[in-house]
Order: C-alpha cells, then sequence, then structure tokens
C-alpha cells in the first residue's frame, strides 16, 4: 500500500494544472466549444488510473500472470459476445486469411502481451510504477497526431501544459521512491 506524502499531492496538483491549461479557450484548442470534447476523451486516463489502482489493490498476490490475462482476456469476450450479436457485430473469421482475420489476430496478440506486461509489472513494481505507463501515452498521442495529422502543438501546450505533466510525474516519482531504512 502506497502512503500518501505531501510531494506526491502537489505534483499531482501540478500535473493536473497541466491538464486544465488544455481546457483553456483561444489557447490550446482550435475552437472553444471543443473542451466538452476534451473532457470527454480525458475520461480515459481517469479509467487508466482506475485500473491501475484496482489491479495493485486486488491483485491476488500468488496468481501467475498469464492465468489472470486468460481470465481476464475469456470474461471479456463473454460479455461483449451477447452484445455483439444484439448489435449484428458478430464476425466469424473466415479461415481464409482475409485483412480483417489478420487484424484480428494481431490485435489479440498485443491485447495478450499488454496484459501480459500490465499484471507482471504490478505484482514485481506496483500499480505507481505501472501508472508511468500512462505519460508514454500521452507523449506517443502527440507524437501520432504530429506526424499523421499535421498537427503542431503551440509553446503553450509544450511550455504549460506538458512541461507541468512532467514536472508532476517527477515530483510524485520522488515522493514515492523508497527512504533508506
Amino acid at each position: 500500500m502506497v502512503k500518501f506524502r505531501a510531494i506526491c499531492i502537489v505534483g499531482i496538483v501540478v500535473g493536473l494544472a497541466g491538464v486544465a491549461l488544455l481546457l483553456v479557450p483561444d489557447a490550446s484548442l482550435p475552437e472553444p466549444n471543443m473542451a466538452g470534447w476534451l473532457l470527454l476523451a480525458l475520461l480515459a486516463p481517469v479509467c487508466f488510473a482506475m485500473v491501475n489502482a484496482f489491479a495493485g489493490r486486488f491483485r491476488p498476490p500468488e496468481a501467475p500472470s498469464d492465468m489472470l490475462v486468460c481470465g481476464l482476456l475469456v470474461a471479456s469476450a463473454l460479455f461483449l459476445l451477447p452484445i455483439m450479436f444484439a448489435t449484428g457485430q458478430a464476425y466469424v473469421p473466415t479461415g481464409v486469411g482475409g485483412l480483417g482475420d489478420w487484424a484480428i489476430l494481431v490485435a489479440t496478440a498485443i491485447n495478450v502481451i499488454f496484459w501480459l506486461l500490465f499484471f507482471e509489472i504490478i505484482r514485481r513494481a506496483g500499480a505507481g510504477f505501472f501508472s508511468q505507463f500512462n505519460y508514454l501515452a500521452v507523449l506517443a498521442g502527440i507524437a501520432w497526431a504530429v506526424v499523421i495529422f499535421a498537427e503542431r502543438p503551440g509553446v503553450y501546450v509544450w511550455g504549460g501544459a506538458l512541461a507541468r505533466l512532467c514536472i508532476g510525474l517527477a515530483m510524485v516519482n520522488h515522493g514515492l521512491r523508497k527512504r533508506p531504512a
């Protein structure tokens, strides 16, 4: 269990201030009415944080990671199966090696590897350490926006928001570092 430290709380506040800068109309958003969409998009990192906290708190310590991955993916498939049929979105692989079949195989392999790494890192280093991956996801998202959509984030985004996120991360990591006995 991670104990709260003042520097960690300040780091979280600094990181949130960086995110808040993205919500300022006319500063980082192309149109002020996009703030609602940005708030909706922020649900994803909130959900990632909840998964990290839940896995860190309730992961059975003796359960092998491969068993947890199997249970997670089978349960997800069983949960989604009736929804797929009810909405007419069921896909039955044809077995001839079409593009859809390959896409499903690759997506499945990526999910298996991701969740295996997720449970193993949580087991070895804890949820706080794994949560740093979410910062890499933010940087990757910015990189993809630049590469794919030719977006050019302004100085306000780089200097204000992203810098505050990195400073907040550094503060939290410093606070989580184990003190010598």
